[in-house]
């Protein structure tokens, strides 16, 4: 399982269960034209939120950056 392009510039620290080691995916970000710079909150390609597994490596890469 993972995400896709447009869920993970998406992602909010809201988003992650550091207890868990998990995301909850809920959420994308999407481009609203190709060349326009204009971006928009939109919901998941499938729909439903969902939770994905992240590694420890994964983990501890994003409390280096928190």
């Amino acid at each position: 399982m993972g995400l896709r392009n447009a869920e993970i510039t998406g992602l909010t620290s809201d988003c992650i269960r550091w207890e868990e080691g998990e995301v909850l995916v809920m959420k994308s970000l999407r481009r609203d034209g190709y060349c326009s710079g204009h971006h928009s909150w939109a919901p998941t390609k499938t729909g439903p939120e969902r939770l994905v597994p992240l590694t420890h490596q994964v983990l501890e890469t994003l409390k280096k950056h928190q």
